[in-house]
């Protein structure tokens, strides 16, 4: 994935559609983490409707602190959560580790169709072995992340 300003490939629209597939089938998204992943991308009017009543946002902190905007950002995103993703796999940390699956598909769905087979791969349940790593490796080099020096080596 190459640095760009790119803008977000799914339209609000189809980001609001994927957000209502996700409410109505719990199963998919159990702990809402890839929904609240889908929200970061929309415009704080759209995302609002969403938001908890007494969520800590106004238009200017959304636009400012929460919104992602581009395929840069998205990617800046990834790059940050592999450390602590890493860290949940590498302590067999089930829950904490499949959250971290949650955030990248979220994720990775917003850059559009182009990712829907790596999104589609990670959501797989044998590549979800030992915490996640297998995919954890596929995301990490998607982005250019150095994950050989994340990984403690217990499950090659």
């Amino acid at each position: 994935m190459t640095d760009t300003t790119e803008p977000i490939s799914r339209t609000p629209d189809e980001i609001i559609a994927r957000i209502h597939e996700l409410t109505a089938d719990k199963s998919s998204d159990f702990f809402g983490v890839e929904k609240s992943r889908l929200l970061e991308a929309l415009p704080f009017d759209l995302a609002q409707q969403f938001l908890e009543d007494d969520a800590p946002h106004t238009a200017e902190t959304w636009e400012s602190d929460t919104r992602i905007k581009d395929h840069a950002a998205i990617k800046a995103q990834i790059l940050g959560y592999l450390p602590f993703a890493w860290t949940k796999a590498n302590g067999s940390r089930g829950l904490s580790a499949n959250r971290s699956m949650s955030h990248f598909k979220g994720l990775l769905w917003l850059l559009g169709p182009s990712q829907d087979e790596l999104r589609e791969w990670i959501g797989t349940p044998e590549h979800y072995e030992f915490y996640g790593k297998p995919a954890l490796v596929k995301v990490s080099e998607f982005v250019g992340f150095d994950w050989p020096e994340e990984d403690n080596d217990e499950w090659r």
